[in-house]
C-alpha cells in the first residue's frame, strides 16, 4: 500500500552554518527523507503527530553540506516515529 506523507519543517535553526551551504543542506536533507521513507516498512509506525524539536546531533565546523544534511534527515525520520 502506497502512503502520502507530508512533512512541513517550519524553521530549521543551524547556527554557525555557513550560509553558503544551504543548497546543498536542502537537497541532502530531501534525498535523505526519501531514501528513508521511501524503504519498504519505512512508513510502518509513522504517526501524524507535531513535533516541536528533533536533535540532530553535534555538527562540526568545516563538515559539508552534504554531511550535515544527511544527519539531519536521519534525525527527522528517526524523531517522527512516536
Amino acid at each position: 500500500m502506497n502512503r502520502r506523507i507530508h512533512l512541513h519543517i517550519d524553521r530549521l535553526s543551524l547556527q554557525g552554518l555557513d550560509p553558503g551551504n544551504r543548497d546543498r543542506l536542502v537537497a541532502a536533507i530531501e534525498r535523505e527523507l526519501v531514501s528513508r521513507l521511501s524503504a519498504p516498512g519505512a512508513t510502518e509506525g509513522l504517526t501524524s503527530a507535531r513535533v516541536d524539536r528533533i536533535d540532530g546531533g553535534r555538527i562540526t565546523q568545516g563538515d559539508p553540506g552534504s554531511a550535515i544534511g544527511a544527519r539531519i534527515g536521519e534525525a527527522i525520520s528517526g524523531g517522527s516515529r512516536r
